[in-house]
């Protein structure tokens, strides 16, 4: 029995002196092989990141060679048609001017600026109804089921988007110079989808009386009629609408959004054309047209 006794004083001996010493072994052994850890650390982080980069790049090329196919359906009779506005280059040169300090913050301002030129195209084609959610992937949607824009312009805003989310959320580790080449091409994609071709609808006159009767004796008590001028894709082609409404704030050479409200109906309608004095037929049977300027979409 006492040799038992002195054998388990001597065995948790061992296991308490091998408990101090572990924590200073393994202190040892990390200072003999810092440099050798270190570096195997990196390699497993490059390894995590290595994926993502080669995917990103992949995506980058993507779209470029998307933009590319765009700029081709776009500019497909004169690439002088992209609009060179003052308004436009200050909009462009304020984006170069803070991603020269910082890059995401330069991709986040070309992303605000193409969307709203989303909302633009939406409002001149009559889409801007539908847009339920106000994002940019409700949009895309719209214009591919409307067949609305070409098909490679659609393609690239959204590889445009799905890059952007990645750069600004922070899923990728990308490099300053990476992330300008992505500016670069999209201020190219900005700039054509000002260029994409479309009608123009601009006020000509407001607040014009519409009547019940071609003699235009009996006016109608509520609504007035707004007479639109609209200018085809190309510009070379004018001719003139009227339609009722019962907004009041349109000014003359307003742009306005195609839009309309089924709450308020006319039946026939006649008016006198300002321009000519003429009496002239306005329309069989009408819904309202409640357009928006299109600069308050901005």
């Amino acid at each position: 029995m006492p040799e038992q006794s002195t054998f388990s004083l001597i065995n948790e001996l061992i296991i308490a002196i091998s408990k101090i010493l572990w924590p200073i072994i393994t202190f040892i052994l990390v200072l003999i092989f810092k440099g050798s850890i270190e570096n195997l650390l990196s390699r497993m982080k490059r390894g995590n990141f290595f994926g993502q980069e080669m995917e990103f790049e992949q995506e980058m090329n993507d779209f470029i060679d998307s933009v590319s196919d765009a700029e081709k359906e776009v500019y497909a009779v004169d690439k002088e048609k992209s609009i060179e506005t003052s308004k436009n280059n200050n909009i462009i040169q304020n984006i170069l001017e803070e991603a020269s300090r910082e890059p995401r913050v330069g991709i986040m301002l070309l992303s605000i600026e193409i969307e709203k030129e989303l909302r633009t195209l939406m409002g001149v084609l009559g889409l801007l109804n539908q847009y339920e959610y106000r994002s940019p992937i409700k949009a895309f949607d719209l214009f591919e089921k409307r067949g609305s824009l070409p098909p490679n312009t659609i393609h690239s805003v959204k590889q445009f988007w799905n890059i952007r989310n990645k750069i600004i959320h922070g899923k990728i580790n990308e490099s300053r110079e990476k992330i300008l080449r992505v500016l670069d091409i999209g201020i190219s994609l900005l700039k054509m989808l000002k260029a994409i071709p479309h009608e123009k609808n601009v006020v000509a006159h407001s607040e014009v009386n519409i009547y019940k009767d071609s003699n235009c004796e009996f006016k109608y008590n509520y609504g007035k009629g707004l007479i639109l001028k609209t200018i085809s894709n190309n510009g070379e082609t004018t001719n003139k609408r009227i339609f009722p409404t019962t907004k009041n704030n349109y000014k003359k050479e307003m742009q306005v959004t195609w839009e309309w409200s089924d709450e308020n109906k006319w039946n026939e309608a006649w008016y006198i054309d300002p321009d000519s004095g003429e009496i002239k037929y306005g329309w069989s049977e009408s819904l309202e047209f409640v357009g928006k300027d299109i600069n308050k979409l901005k």
